[in-house]
């Protein structure tokens, strides 16, 4: 099977005086040979077995993976959460870190009390935003210029009635495979993922919710949705509230 590696920045040494035996050259091209499905990139290893197949392998640093099969293998091991739950919690991460970016704070609606059609606050100094949030895998990234999700009609009503600025925000994760929605590389951890919004609320529309592609949603956005708190406040000649 294959093998995990942290990496470090000196190869360090390995076998006698950094040289194989070829009794250790073929145990470890045996090793090799065994391995269920091994995917090997560029990347400095530890471990004296790594360091022996990385000598094998032409004398290059590398980090040996296992198969994204085991990944997946894993998972349902460990998993105790199901697949539309994976995404929701992947969703609220996504958003506070947004926030945390941004430096502003987050603040999920408690499963119970989701009676609003929101999962969240953002505050500002100013006042409130809030916050309807859906991950999903069905959309590609860059398919299309937008992306529809239905609404309830109760949802619309409630975003309506509300006196402080909605935000209907769609998570798409590319690829939809579990295993790839992180992937740690040498310098850092990237999510493959993407998010772009739209204001549902104070509007005529109906039905579905269509949000434009060219709404992402960063760091910068929350900016301009303070800009619509205090254009709220501006407009009413007093503060709001929720």
């Amino acid at each position: 099977m294959g093998w995990h590696w942290q990496r470090r920045r000196d190869y360090g040494p390995c076998g006698h005086n950094g040289v194989l035996t070829s009794h250790e050259r073929q145990h470890n091209a045996a090793r090799v040979s065994h391995a269920s499905t091994v995917t090997l990139e560029p990347l400095v290893v530890v471990g004296t077995q790594a360091h022996a197949t990385a000598h094998l392998l032409g004398y290059q640093p590398f980090r040996v993976w296992q198969a994204s099969a085991k990944m997946h293998h894993m998972g349902t091991e460990t998993a105790t959460l199901s697949a539309t739950a994976a995404k929701g919690r992947f969703g609220v991460a996504y958003m506070r870190a947004v926030c945390s970016q941004a430096g502003v704070g987050f603040d999920e609606t408690e499963p119970d009390g989701d009676v609003l059609a929101v999962d969240g606050t953002i505050w500002f100094a100013e006042g409130p935003v809030r916050v309807q949030l859906k991950c999903t895998g069905q959309f590609r990234i860059d398919g299309g210029t937008t992306a529809s999700w239905e609404a309830k009609p109760e949802w619309r009503e409630k975003w309506n009635r509300c006196l402080v600025p909605v935000y209907f925000v769609i998570v798409m994760l590319d690829p939809d495979e579990q295993a790839a929605w992180l992937r740690h590389h040498d310098t850092g951890t990237h999510l493959t993922a993407a998010a772009f919004w739209v204001r549902v609320n104070q509007t005529s529309e109906s039905g579905s919710v269509t949000v434009p592609k060219s709404q992402r949603l960063h760091a910068e956005t929350l900016t301009l949705w303070r800009d619509d708190v205090i254009s709220g406040h501006l407009s009413s000649g007093s503060g709001v509230s929720i």
